[in-house]
């Protein structure tokens, strides 16, 4: 159960994020990297994989 709350974690930051509520979405993302790090190496990995299908969609 863990790792599912702490995607919920992490993605209730990443809306507080984009609504401009910084101090909120830190705490919940660091919550949710407390109960599962590799979030941060998820979080990278997916962020470039979309860059680089944006990127080749362009290229086509």
């Amino acid at each position: 159960m863990k790792p599912d709350l702490a995607v919920a974690y992490w993605n209730l930051g990443k809306v507080l994020e984009q609504e401009g509520r910084f101090y909120e979405a830190f705490f919940f993302q660091e919550k949710a990297l407390e109960l599962q790090p590799s979030l941060v190496d998820n979080n990278q990995n997916n962020h470039q994989d979309s860059h680089f299908k944006k990127w080749n969609n362009l290229e086509s």
